[in-house]
């Protein structure tokens, strides 16, 4: 999954977040992707929403995050969030049977 939309307000992260729990609940642990927008995601405080904090803070604990270019914001020290360029973004979507942006 790659989340590249801003994050308050933004009605499409929150229903990638709420698949992304949907998928944790089923026992299938996505790949979560933040790149350009969606980096604002990660900043501590960015959502409001107490039930939006909470999924993303779940899929940080059990699948883990991964950021393109994690230097471009201050990331929140209690996700676990993972730099990728790229070229390893490239591999991981092609390892995927689906890819999904939001």
């Amino acid at each position: 999954m790659v989340i590249f939309s801003r994050g308050e307000g933004s009605h499409r992260v929150e229903e990638g977040l709420r698949l992304v729990a949907a998928m944790l609940g089923m026992d299938q642990p996505p790949i979560i992707v933040f790149v350009d927008d969606g980096m604002g995601v990660l900043r501590e405080g960015a959502l409001k929403d107490a039930l939006m904090r909470d999924y993303l803070t779940t899929a940080s604990d059990m699948a883990g995050l991964y950021a393109l270019d994690a230097s471009m914001v201050e990331i929140d020290l209690g996700l676990d969030v993972t730099p990728v360029t790229f070229d390893e973004l490239a591999g991981m979507m092609g390892e995927c049977k689906a890819v999904v942006a939001y």
